[in-house]
């Protein structure tokens, strides 16, 4: 009983050491102004990369990645960096 405890312990102090999921490394992207890439996206600087995961999963990262509770997860997802407060959208495109 006495080697239980400190084996509970060491268990869940480890637990928080071991990351769960990994990031994936977009290989194959472009930073370009959105009307250059296609027709219909506005002029602004956009990200474009392809997404090989299934339809709405992107959806689903951010808004569990950020807490968004399906309000407004693809326009206004607030982020930080070196503490300056920015949004980023997206949107599919085929």
């Amino acid at each position: 009983m006495k080697h239980v405890l400190p084996l509970l312990l060491a268990l869940l102090l480890l637990q928080g050491c071991i990351p769960v999921r990994i990031a994936p490394t977009i290989s194959d992207y472009k930073i370009t102004k959105g009307k250059r890439f296609k027709r219909g996206l506005p002029k602004k600087t956009v990200f474009v990369f392809e997404d090989p995961k299934p339809a709405g999963h992107f959806y689903d990262c951010i808004n569990t990645r950020f807490q968004l509770d399906d309000y407004y997860v693809d326009v206004q997802v607030p982020f930080s960096v070196a503490n300056n407060n920015y949004f980023f959208s997206f949107m599919k495109s085929k």
